[in-house]
């Protein structure tokens, strides 16, 4: 907001040198400090190359402090797993003009990535090198000099950990010329590159060997600082050396992050994590949203002719998990079998639960169901070591889940892996993480999922949530009754929207673990707890078509009109519940993402309306992350309450033109609605995060006589 209002947001724009702050720290440090944080050099050196930088200091990023001179010298920042516990790396280098945060947080969110090891290196004035990287090498020292040796120190210390084909290379734009200048003149063989926005600077023939690496490069068809002879010859040069290139254009003339860099960075993240070598946590997935999935661990451990063998392989116990009735049609017919080292059951009693969650409840007595639309900041973080479970604040809720009817909505926070597991026989869970990474270990394998993904846990399976990159926090879907499943398509036709394919399922994955297990039941509301003599994850084999899922909202295929008028939101729709046959759901989950706009004279922002659903809204990414919605702000429409856009909205968007527009792509909303008229836990009605002043957006309209037209 400063730099929009023409400010200095930063102590470089206040003419501070930077070769000065030493001095400051120094002074600093030696003056008394009665704040009980103390104040060590090393945190306010962190401080003010923040300040310098115009960075603000980051709670999901830390710094990592540089070991050389000039650009090494600027800290790098540093998120996702600590690099001792890392399956991976990412080396994300910044464009000119930008900070290590700004483009850590951006492809953190778009690629997700658990039990990564993120680093960014940063340029200690937001840039490089002086000039462009087609001029002559020369020009540009010795600040590139000072550039491609900040890579080499990062690359050394992550590959003294790490093998070289598990770290990835990330850049934007200068970032992205300095990685390619950097791979083709050092010869190192990492286990992908990203190249966005970029190509490399000229360089003496005699590159080093690139034998299979996988490089995507991407530009726009009128990129005016990537001209196409220079791109292309980075890609030939490249080919020469022996990588596997990918080189992207993108339709128009945008210099910038494209979906397809996107969707590149996070199949070599995809391929990077199903290839470990001894993986902790074995993300390998199959596609195919209520198919008849089978996975085993061992081979020959599934049977293939019957379920219930009297002798099944391994001395393994068969178990059937089912999700609907048993006579219920086909098409909806939901159930599991088990492989599994022993039967679930066990002598173990249940009993009360002493401490049970403090703010996850499935009891909504006590709930308001207020008509007047809510506004919320992003929910504060819990207190330090909280685990998911704890972690869980219900928002709003309406039904009883011993009678098999309703939903709830919640908000959840951890910092903390849980050393329990947990079942929810009361309803299925939809898990939306908006910061950090999700990893949840189920009774039939692992999934992990990051800001822009979904997991699907359907109840009564056992499962346990770790957060392997530090904090997380999302939004969350309870259904009571039935459960998710796609929308019918109508006359869309065959295709759009969500595709089977794109839900991915776990593979198996099992342990033989003795050892006593706390198991957290939670049904008709009440928590319960037992304690198992084995861990419940232990199934060796599995197949059916009850289990768990992950999906990127990103794949979703936005739908919409091509003349005028907006279509309904029921478009957007990701999954659904019907109650019946009247139209009226449990809940329907909408994403709204970036797609173009192309309507005539129409009103563009969503139509004022009254809908006979309350929607819930969530921020799940946004590219401007200021102001009221930012990532993890969330809204609340009650059922037929007016909403719309505001005053000022309204005006602007009735004084816009008529060109086709294009919404952010790095934009991700997520909508949950409902037919249940929930009501909002007291709680919430009087929490500091409430916007107090969210209904005044909407004074203003023009009153008196009607308006000409």
């Amino acid at each position: 907001r400063l730099t929009r209002w023409g400010l200095p947001a930063s102590l470089k724009a206040l003419e501070v040198a930077h070769a000065a702050l030493p001095q400051v720290v120094a002074r600093a440090t030696t003056a008394p400090y009665p704040n009980p944080r103390p104040l060590t050099a090393a945190l306010f050196s962190q401080l003010l190359d923040d300040a310098w930088h115009g960075r603000r200091p980051s709670r999901d990023h830390r710094r990592r402090p540089g070991r050389a001179t000039g650009h090494h010298r600027a800290a790098l920042a540093t998120a996702g797993a600590p690099l001792d516990a890392a399956h991976g790396a990412v080396l994300v280098v910044h464009g000119r003009g930008s900070t290590s945060d700004a483009l850590l947080a951006r492809l953190r969110a778009v690629a997700g990535g658990a039990g990564l090891a993120w680093w960014a290196p940063q340029a200690t004035d937001n840039t490089w090198y002086p000039k462009g990287f087609l001029a002559p090498i020369a020009e540009n020292q010795p600040a590139i000099g000072d550039a491609l040796a900040a890579l080499d120190d990062a690359w050394a210390q992550l590959t003294a950990r790490l093998p070289p084909e598990r770290v990835v290379l990330a850049g934007f734009s200068q970032g992205a010329c300095l990685i390619l200048t950097w791979l083709l003149s050092r010869g190192h063989r990492p286990g992908a590159v990203i190249a966005c926005s970029g190509a490399a600077s000229p360089q003496p023939a005699g590159e080093g060997p690139l034998p299979g690496v996988p490089v995507h490069l991407s530009r726009s068809e009128g990129d005016r600082w990537i001209p196409a002879d220079a791109f292309a010859h980075t890609a030939d040069r490249l080919r020469q050396a022996g990588a596997q290139v990918h080189a992207h254009t993108e339709p128009g003339d945008a210099h910038a992050l494209y979906p397809a860099d996107h969707a590149a960075l996070r199949h070599a993240l995809e391929v990077l994590m199903s290839s470990s070598p001894a993986p902790l946590m074995p993300f390998a997935t199959q596609r195919g949203f209520g198919n008849a999935l089978s996975s085993e661990a061992r081979p020959g451990a599934l049977p293939t002719r019957q379920n219930g063998p009297k002798r099944p392989p391994y001395g393994l116990f068969a178990e059937q998990i089912n999700g609907t009735g048993f006579t219920v049609s086909r098409a909806l017919n939901r159930r599991t079998w088990l492989y599994r080292l022993r039967p679930a059951i066990h002598s173990g009693r249940f009993e009360p639960m002493a401490a049970p969650p403090p703010d996850f409840t499935s009891r909504f007595d006590d709930a308001v169901p207020t008509p007047e639309a809510l506004r919320y900041a992003p929910a504060p973080p819990p207190p330090a070591g909280t685990d998911w479970l704890d972690g869980m604040q219900t928002f709003a809720g309406a039904g009883d889940p011993a009678l098999k009817r309703g939903m709830a909505v919640h908000v959840f926070g951890a910092d903390r892996d849980m050393d329990r597991v947990f079942a929810n026989i009361d309803g299925d869970l939809l898990l939306a993480p908006h910061t950090g990474t999700l990893v949840v270990r189920t009774e039939l394998g692992w999934l992990s999922a990051g800001p822009g993904e979904i997991l699907l846990l359907p109840r009564g399976l056992r499962f346990t949530v770790q957060v392997p990159d530090g904090p997380v926090h999302g939004f969350a879907a309870e259904l009571f009754e039935g459960h998710f499943q796609l929308p019918e398509r109508g006359p869309v036709g065959a295709n759009g929207m969500a595709d089977e394919r794109h839900f991915k399922a776990p593979v198996a994955h099992y342990e033989d673990r003795p050892e006593p297990t706390r198991i957290v039941v939670k049904q008709a509301g009440r928590f319960f707890e037992t304690v198992s003599p084995w861990s419940p994850f232990d199934v060796v084999a599995w197949h059916g078509t009850y289990a768990p899922f992950k999906y990127d909202l990103r794949d979703f295929n936005s739908l919409g009109s091509v003349s005028f008028d907006h279509p309904d939101p029921s478009l957007l729709t990701v999954l659904t519940c019907p109650m019946d046959t009247h139209g009226r759901n449990a809940i329907d989950v909408g994403v709204f993402l970036g797609r173009w706009d192309a309507t005539e004279h129409t009103f563009r922002p969503p139509f004022f309306h009254r809908n006979s659903a309350i929607e819930f809204n969530a921020v799940i990414a946004t590219p401007s992350n200021t102001g009221p919605y930012q990532t993890g702000a969330f809204s609340y429409t009650p059922y037929l309450t007016p909403h719309g856009v505001s005053a000022t909205g309204h005006a602007r968007a009735t004084a816009a033109g008529e060109a086709p527009t294009r919404g952010p792509d790095a934009s991700i909303w997520l909508q949950f609605e409902s037919t249940y008229l929930l009501g909002v836990l007291p709680k919430w009605l009087a929490a500091p995060t409430r916007d107090g002043d969210f209904l005044q957006q909407f004074e203003g309209w023009q009153t008196g006589e009607l308006a000409d037209g």
